[in-house]
């Protein structure tokens, strides 16, 4: 196994010690979504559906994604056992900044809602319409907190919905709708040979927006390995043995993102040695998060531009793959603080702490 990232780990040991001791400003308001009148009429009027049929309890281990590829901008959805929903839509962008917001601009969409009950249109297909959703900030409405600018945005992926397919497991690949296909395509077992649909899709079909369903139970830690999410043939070397969330010591690295360690220490020092308020030290995780995402999008580019048509495809079908068990990493590092304000604080700083592995590991694979 690798060694853990110290300063990380440090890190997560203050804040920790901060929230115990009453040294910063803990503000534990519940931040989610509240939900209508109407959303908890439907959340009471729902039943269970025929164990035999489709219906929302067979999703319930799923979460739902729709991204670039790269994890630069994506939504993820989550969709609970009456229906209701919950999700959010992130795109960071550093390179828009300006005076006042010097760390750049994310645009953010938390949403919550619920669909109407499945309607069975054939054997692979059911449709629903959503019945219900509210959005946690107006869109078109920004704000600067701490140097990022946060622009408020339409839930993408399920803007302009009207009817919405879920496609079941098996679904014949060719007889489904082009635009969807095209959104998963890149998919965790999918390829242009893949016949039958591996798993749950969702499909806006008035904006075309496809989303592919990944199954959390099964992403287990111990039998996720770096071949496996960095793939071996045609020439795509692995660098890593093991599944080890943490970038190992590395000088040769260490030396290549110089500067985004410079950016990163930064940050750190004054998680460690401010007097900050909760939402300051959530801030400044998320900024750390940024400056690896930000990273991870550069190597991704010079990837493409080195790499070969066919390496290029199997590599994205391990970076889905990647995604999907990095989001469920991140869950479960915050589920002890869920509903806190330190949960988006220990959230952010292990998803730096994966993405900065994953950058480290990518990074070798350039010529």
């Amino acid at each position: 196994m690798r060694k853990k990232n110290s300063g990380l780990t440090l890190i997560f040991v203050f804040i920790i010690a901060a929230m115990l001791s009453g040294c910063n400003k803990i503000d534990l308001t519940d931040v989610s979504i509240e939900k209508s009148e109407e959303t908890t009429i439907i959340e009471e009027a729902q039943t269970t559906e025929d164990t035999d049929s489709f219906s929302f309890q067979k999703l319930k281990n799923y979460e739902f994604y729709l991204s670039s590829g790269v994890g630069a901008w994506g939504t993820q959805l989550l969709i609970h056992e009456d229906g209701t929903f919950a999700g959010i839509y992130q795109d960071a962008e550093q390179g828009e900044s300006a005076e006042g917001y010097e760390n750049g601009t994310i645009y953010l969409c938390e949403f919550s809602g619920a669909f109407t009950q499945p309607e069975q249109v054939n054997e692979y297909t059911y449709s629903v319409k959503i019945k219900d959703m509210q959005l946690k900030h107006s869109p078109d409405t920004e704000e600067v907190i701490d140097q990022i600018r946060y622009v408020y945005a339409e839930p993408c992926g399920l803007d302009e919905a009207t009817d919405l397919y879920f496609y079941l497991p098996g679904a014949p690949v060719k007889e489904l709708p082009t635009e969807f296909t095209e959104w998963i395509q890149t998919c965790a077992g999918m390829d242009e040979t893949t016949e039958e649909l591996p798993f749950y899709g969702l499909f806006n079909v008035s904006a075309g927006f496809g989303f592919s369903g990944y199954d959390i139970s099964k992403t287990n830690t111990n039998e996720v390995n770096a071949a496996d999410l960095t793939g071996t043939d045609d020439g795509i070397e692995s660098t890593e043995d093991t599944a080890d969330t943490s970038a190992a010591a590395n000088p040769a690295m260490d030396e290549k993102f110089a500067a985004a360690l410079n950016e990163v220490a930064d940050y750190e020092n004054h998680l460690t040695n401010d007097a900050l308020s909760q939402q300051d030290m959530n801030e400044y995780a998320r900024k750390i998060y940024g400056v690896w995402d930000n990273e991870l999008n550069k190597v991704w580019k010079q990837l493409e531009s080195q790499l070969e048509a066919s390496q290029m495809e199997e590599l994205r079908i391990k970076e889905r793959e990647w995604i999907a068990y990095k989001e469920k990493e991140i869950k479960k590092a915050g589920a002890e603080f869920e509903g806190g304000s330190m949960q988006p604080c220990i959230e952010a700083m292990k998803g730096a702490e994966m993405t900065k592995a994953r950058v480290y590991e990518l990074a070798e694979m350039l010529k």
